[in-house]
């Protein structure tokens, strides 16, 4: 595998940033990593993620937990349908660290 330089990720992360208005997109030289913070001010902590590939999966999973127009909103119908746990994590959403997630 070919590693990739500071200026191609830099390069990517140009790239995902003017195709995801809704989001500020960088990588950062000192972490070697790719990080998101959305920009419509939603609760939530910033997303770092080693490939871009996996930032953006994170990021889908941020807008459907928030409902965002052309996410689908799969989270926020599953709190919907589960009045009983409006504020808890549905268990069926993986792995993005939301505020309102409930620790034992």
């Amino acid at each position: 595998m070919t590693q990739t330089s500071a200026t191609d990720q830099r390069a990517i992360a140009r790239r995902l940033d003017a195709e995801r208005p809704g989001w500020t997109i960088w990588w950062g030289p000192a972490t070697g990593h790719f990080w998101a913070m959305p920009a419509r001010g939603a609760a939530v902590p910033l997303i770092e993620r080693a490939r871009p590939d996996e930032l953006v999966a994170a990021m889908r999973e941020v807008e459907a937990w928030h409902d965002w127009p052309g996410s689908g909103g799969r989270a926020a119908k599953a709190r919907l349908n589960r009045p009983d746990k409006a504020d808890a994590w549905p268990s069926d959403v993986p792995a993005v660290r939301h505020h309102r997630r409930e620790f034992p």
